[in-house]
């Protein structure tokens, strides 16, 4: 899981982003920035809600990443503020910019609000810099798909994004910017990761998750290399983990189930959080196997064994402890058993403000419908005592972040195929999830115009 180190946005641009939450409490020796998506500095987490193909400024497939701060009530969608390569000054963009391709957030530049990272494209990040007096234009870095944490531990921001593929052995190429970054964007030093690719050459492993599971005080990553298309040999493929240490990263072991199966998450490689459920300083890895895919003319098909979730413990010597799976039978567990679709969209953080970290994921996640399932931290780890369910209709996407500074995390999930497109607010209580009192919030509802096109108001949320 991730501390709660800086993220911003420009000078020009200064609101509170959507902050994932989900993560432990800060394990390394003082952090010295911001937490992610508190772009203000007032301990509100703002929601960054991303659609790299819509049409902005007239550009089919644009994008742009929309703003709403965090406020005493939660996300604010008045005073919202939707970001597109244009308006940020990053550069005329063009038919396929994509940008908000991918989004997160972390303090770069250490003055105390988190920044904004976007990605445009496919080989492009915009980093927006917030509580700049002065002003100033987006920094510009090579990369995808970016997360943010501390992998050397010296309390400054660090980002790692995929900056190189397709070499003679099929591996990738992550770079780590090491913070603190100047405006200019210019880190304070940079190191690369060779990702090998899996056995049979299929695919490279690609970042997934980043948390501290050994709690040494450095952030580590979680890879996996599923993949959206396999084939009919049945590719292998794993989740695994790699340490942070003063020196780099180090690869570390994969995980394995309880019977000593390779778990990837789904067909898409997603599912997979981190959260300190039992709050002992090492973050917990919770990987979603809702689906998986036998070959490349089917559609994601219930996994061998059933939809489940499966829990690894971090401690000192990472995880050694034997992993504990959940199904939609495990006893306790609210709502009615399903097929599949279980453990979909899998988000940590702590819900109830009493410092453990709780798991909140769905089943049967898609167009029609959705079940809402939470489980409670303790400190045994996750229980099903306590835990919470209702029903969700059209849940693609979720996020963990505390929106109105309460201490407690609120659940966001976005229902993008719905009519008209929305999202909904779960803020945390003392006793969990408050579900009776839902705060909805249209694409209507924002100060500012929201596209229409593309997959829609609510598809993705930074993380």
């Amino acid at each position: 899981m991730r501390k709660r180190i800086a993220a911003g946005v420009t000078a020009t641009v200064c609101w509170a982003i959507l902050g994932l939450a989900g993560c432990s409490g800060d394990s390394s020796g003082g952090s010295k920035g911001a937490a992610p998506y508190d772009f203000d500095g007032t301990g509100k987490d703002g929601l960054v809600v991303t659609n790299s193909e819509a049409t902005v400024d007239g550009l089919r497939y644009g994008g742009y990443a929309a703003v709403l701060p965090g406020s005493s009530r939660g996300p604010d969608p008045k005073h919202a503020r939707m970001l597109t390569q244009n308006g940020v000054g990053a550069g005329p963009a063009g038919q396929g910019a994509y940008f908000g391709a991918n989004a997160t957030s972390a303090d770069l530049d250490g003055d105390g609000k988190a920044d904004l990272v976007v990605q445009a494209g496919y080989s492009t990040l915009f980093v927006v810099w917030s509580g700049s007096a002065a002003g100033g234009k987006p920094a510009r870095l090579h990369g995808t798909r970016p997360f943010t944490g501390d992998f050397d531990g010296d309390g400054h921001a660090d980002l790692i994004a995929t900056v190189g593929g397709g070499h003679d052995d099929g591996s990738s190429t992550e770079t780590i910017f090491y913070g603190p970054f100047s405006r200019s964007g210019k880190p304070a030093r940079t190191a690369t990761v060779k990702m090998p690719m899996d056995e049979k050459g299929f695919q490279s492993e690609n970042v997934v998750a980043v948390g501290d599971v050994n709690g040494d005080g450095r952030d580590d990553l979680i890879t996996s290399w599923a993949a959206e298309y396999t084939d009919v040999a049945h590719t292998p493929r794993a989740t695994v983990v790699w340490y942070g240490t003063r020196k780099g990263i180090s690869r570390g072991p994969r995980l394995k189930d309880a019977q000593g199966r390779d778990v990837y998450g789904s067909s898409y490689g997603e599912p997979v959080t981190v959260g300190d459920f039992d709050h002992d300083g090492c973050d917990d890895i919770a990987v979603g196997l809702p689906d998986e895919l036998r070959s490349n003319d089917e559609e994601p098909v219930a996994p061998t064994g059933g939809s489940r979730l499966t829990v690894w413990y971090g401690s000192k010597h990472g995880t050694a402890r034997k992993p504990v799976t959940v199904t939609s039978r495990t006893p306790g567990l609210p709502g009615a058993p399903v097929a599949d679709g279980f453990g979909s969209l899998p988000v940590a953080g702590d819900v109830n403000g009493d410092g453990y970290a709780d798991l909140a994921f769905v089943a049967q996640a898609g167009k029609d419908s959705a079940e809402l399932l939470v489980l409670l931290g303790g400190p045994r780890g996750l229980t099903t005592s306590g835990a919470q369910h209702a029903p969700r209709k059209g849940v693609t996407a979720m996020a963990m972040l505390d929106t109105d500074g309460d201490g407690r995390a609120d659940l966001v999930t976005g229902a993008p195929y719905l009519r008209p497109q929305r999202l909904t607010v779960l803020r945390g209580s003392a006793t969990g999830l408050d579900l009776r009192r839902p705060v909805t919030i249209g694409s209507g509802d924002l100060g500012t115009a929201v596209p229409p096109d593309g997959p829609g108001f609510g598809s993705a949320f930074g993380h």
